[in-house]
This record gives C-alpha cells, structure tokens and sequence, in this order.
C-alpha cells in the first residue's frame, strides 16, 4: 500500500464517481467507506427509496416527472457517468522525465489524429513516469473527448491536488461537470478558470453554465421560502388548535362548576360551643384546614366543651399532624375572645403562657413525651415513674401552670 499522498488521486476518482451517482455509497463493496465515515462523527443517510405516490398527488407526481423529462431533453448534450473503471493513477511521483516527455509527445500525437484511447494510454504512461497537474489535465481532456466525465472531474481533481490554480484542469473540470448536468459546481469552477485565464473561446459554456446556475439557485430559494412559509403555517395551525383546545377546556371546567351545588361553610348555621357570631375565616390556613373533617369534628367537640374534663383528649389532638396546626393557629385568632364557655380552661392557659406553649410545642416534636403528657395528664399519679427523666423533667416545670 502506497503513501496517503499516492493514494490521494485514487480517493478523488472515487468521491468524483459517489457525487456522479450516490448510489454507488450503498454498495456492499463501499461498507468499509461508510464505516469509516461514521467511524469520524459523520452521517451516512438511509439510502432514498422512491416514495410511492398517492391517489391525491398523483397527478402532481406526474408533472414533475414530466417536467424533469423535458428538462432532460432541452439538454441534448447530456452525458450519462460511464461505468467504466477509471484509468490507472499512479501510485507515486517518478522523476524519469526523459520518458515522461517521450509519452506526452506520443499522447500529442494520438490526441492530435482524434485518437483519444491511445492519448489516455500514453498520459498515463507519461504519468507513471513522472507526474504533474498538467499531465493529469490533458488526460482528463481526453476522457472528457471519450464521453467519461466521472473520470475526467477525477483527474482534473489531481491537477488540483498539485496545483490548485491550474487553470486548465479548471476548465476540463467544469466541461464535464456541465456535461454531467452538475451546473452549479461547474459554474464554481469555471468562473475561477476565467478568473485565473480567460478564455473568448469558453465564453458560451460559461454563460449556458452560469444562466443554469442562476436558474437553480432561484429555484431553491423559492423552494425554501415555500418551505418556510408552509412550516409557519403548520405552526400558526398548531398554536391555533392548542389556543382552541384550551379555551374549550375552560369552558368545560366552568360549565362543571356551574352545575356543581355551592359549597357551605363546614359551620354554616351557627357556631358550635357558642363560638361568638362575626369571627374572622377568612385565613386560607384555618379555612383549609376546617374543610378537613377529622378537623371540623375536633373543634366541634373541644368547643362543645366535651373535652373540658379529658386534657389528655385535648393533648393527644394538638399533637396530631393534622389537627393540632389549625388548632394552634385558631386558638391564637381566639386569644381571650368571651363567649367560649365550653373552651378547656387548660387550652386557655396554654395559649396565654408563651412559656408553656414553648415546651408544648417542644413536646409536640417527641412522639414519646407526647405519649407520657397524656398518660400523666389522663393519672396524676402516674407522674412519679418518670421522675428521673430530666428531659421530660423540664418540660413539666413549663407546663406546670398549665396542667
């Protein structure tokens, strides 16, 4: 195996024969390529398969294949991209000169008496011997004359390789292009061989080549401004249908509402425990919580006054995770509101003593301490075990005002 830089002319020929024909990427024998492609972070697109038409777009699908079939024959000079294996690229550059210049003489000859098989057969001759861009071009010319363009856009490919401003591989490259129906990439690089050498005698292929150009480029930016607006469009019909689904939706949920009863206050009627007329709910914490029933059935039964004799009731409810916060935060609304016969005369000690309602909420922390208050609170006496707890020691100090 040669060096990368031999190797290079053969890589070109290629890539010229994948962008003539893409199909030829798909090919079993091309899996390595495609490996090694997506091997350095490239994609290699599922091969195109040709979309069967529907009923509905039938008739355009026809039109379009009319229209490519006359674009076709308005281009008589097409040629189709042989199938034949290019010709052999050296392997390295030589430096026989005496024999390289022996076969261009002999390649000039053949090319001058039309005959273009032998012409080929000597520039490469001529290129084993020693390669240039020059020699590379004139081959190229050659196969551009035996109707193979895919070849000749690869050997203009190495003129270019050594000399990127070859003017004349420029040329021949973009012949075959347009003889390959690639105008834009033709008109690339003709318009940088007149740049480089003009030519009078290219001037009509260049404005065939350039008019195709242009044609294509407006063509594409009408195709991608039709794209764009139908994409908007789509978006446009998406927001609206998403604006429609919502607004429908809220009417629904209203429409539901409406046939739903009023809800009434959990102590709509009258107050239980004579709980004085006029007091405040509107606190979203108490008006939430009173919604709850394990709470609406506590503080009707603490402001009945049916725990007025049962403290461990009252002790046991205030350390209830649900319960005992909407208590506290009622209790601290009520402070020494009148009225409230049937409250717990301890409830209203505690809530008075800031020191007490400290080490109740303390308390409240320990579920173990929580359990002895009430065993204590239910049985004085039973207060004696638990003497040499300090903690729960201290807690009863500051409660015992209350209890």
């Amino acid at each position: 195996m040669g060096s990368a830089e031999e190797c290079l002319p053969s890589v070109l020929q290629f890539i010229a024969a994948v962008q003539a024909d893409p199909d030829v990427l798909y090919l079993d024998a091309c899996a390595p390529v495609r490996e090694f492609i997506e091997g350095f972070g490239g994609t290699v697109p599922p091969r195109p398969s040709k979309p069967q038409a529907s009923a509905g777009s039938a008739g355009e699908e026809a039109k379009k294949a009319a229209e490519e079939e006359e674009e076709e024959e308005e281009d008589p000079d097409r040629m189709q991209p042989e199938t034949d294996a290019p010709p052999p690229t050296p392997a390295g550059s030589g430096e026989d000169y005496e024999k390289a210049a022996e076969h261009k003489q002999k390649a000039a000859d053949a090319k001058g008496s039309g005959d273009y098989a032998r012409a080929v057969e000597e520039y490469t001759a001529a290129l084993q011997a020693q390669t240039s861009a020059l020699t590379f071009a004139n081959r190229g010319d050659c196969l551009l004359k035996l109707r193979r363009p895919v070849a000749a856009v690869a050997d203009c490919n190495s003129a270019l390789v050594i000399n990127p401003d070859s003017a004349k591989a420029l040329k021949i490259k973009g012949k075959a292009l347009r003889y390959l129906g690639r105008w834009e990439e033709a008109h690339v690089a003709l318009s940088k061989a007149m740049a480089i050498d003009f030519d009078p005698d290219m001037s009509v292929i260049c404005k065939l080549v350039e008019a195709k150009a242009k044609a294509i480029a407006e063509k594409k930016t009408t195709q991608r401004r039709k794209a764009e607006e139908e994409r908007a469009a789509a978006t446009a019909k998406k927001l609206e249908e998403r604006r429609k689904a919502m607004e429908e939706a809220k009417a629904r949920a209203k429409a539901e509402a409406a046939q739903q009863p009023p809800q009434s206050s959990p102590f709509e009627g009258g107050m239980p425990g004579g709980m004085p007329g006029g007091f405040d709910f509107g606190d979203p914490e108490i008006a939430a919580g009173l919604k709850n029933p394990k709470v609406q059935a506590a503080f009707a039964e603490m402001m009945s006054g049916g725990m007025s004799s049962a403290p461990g009731k009252i002790m046991e409810l205030m350390s209830d995770p649900e319960v005992g916060p909407v208590l506290q935060k009622l209790m601290s609304k009520m402070g020494g509101m009148g009225g409230m016969g049937g409250m717990s005369d301890m409830m209203s000690k505690l809530m008075s003593n800031p020191k007490a309602m400290a080490a109740f909420q303390k308390a409240q922390q320990n579920p173990r301490i929580m359990q002895v208050l009430q065993e204590v609170m239910a049985n004085p006496s039973a207060m004696s075990k638990y003497q040499n707890d300090p903690e729960l020691q201290a807690i009863l100090r500051d409660l015992q005002d209350v209890l």
